[in-house]
């Protein structure tokens, strides 16, 4: 199905045009689109909102993000120019487990804003992720990416293991 990109998620590094199609069946990230959960969110169609139960939905996407990894890396071992797309994919599955388990839509257009208040993240991640915004297709940015992501992930057990500790009290 095809529809306008909605005003929250208007970020031209995720949707260079204004309308996309809205994908949900499909095997990852390239093939399914950005944030297809949001887009039907934003569009007031009834489907499943992963933010507000992120436990399920996240090992498929880590398992996802470990093959788009190793893609990138023998992209840019071998000076190679097709990253910029697994770069997306990279910074699409970091936005999501960072807004997921902060309970909020990805809202990619604000990101800046809205991470500042969120309670699990990275130490310094609205520069770092600017960084990797900027200099998307460089080696460094895909560096910067794999630690943020390994350092998201150590903030989501950290937050699974809160979760856990407060319901056996």
């Amino acid at each position: 199905m095809k529809a306008k990109v909605p005003s929250q998620l208007q970020n031209s590094f995720f949707f260079p045009n204004d309308y996309v199609d809205i994908q949900i069946q499909g095997k990852g990230l390239k093939e399914r689109g950005y944030f297809p959960h949001e887009l039907m969110f934003f569009h007031n169609m009834k489907f499943s909102q992963p933010w507000k139960d992120e436990e399920p939905w996240i090992e498929p996407l880590i398992n996802e993000w470990n093959a788009i990894r190793e893609e990138l890396k023998v992209s840019f071992r071998s000076r190679r120019q097709d990253t910029y797309e697994g770069m997306r994919c990279g910074m699409a599955f970091l936005l999501t487990i960072l807004f997921w388990y902060n309970a909020e839509p990805v809202t990619p257009l604000s990101w800046r804003e809205k991470i500042k208040g969120f309670q699990w993240k990275a130490v310094n991640m609205e520069e770092r992720l600017g960084f990797i915004f900027e200099n998307a297709q460089s080696f460094t940015a895909f560096i910067q990416l794999n630690e943020l992501i390994v350092e998201q992930l150590k903030q989501c057990a950290k937050k699974k293991v809160m979760r856990k500790r407060n319901l056996t009290k």
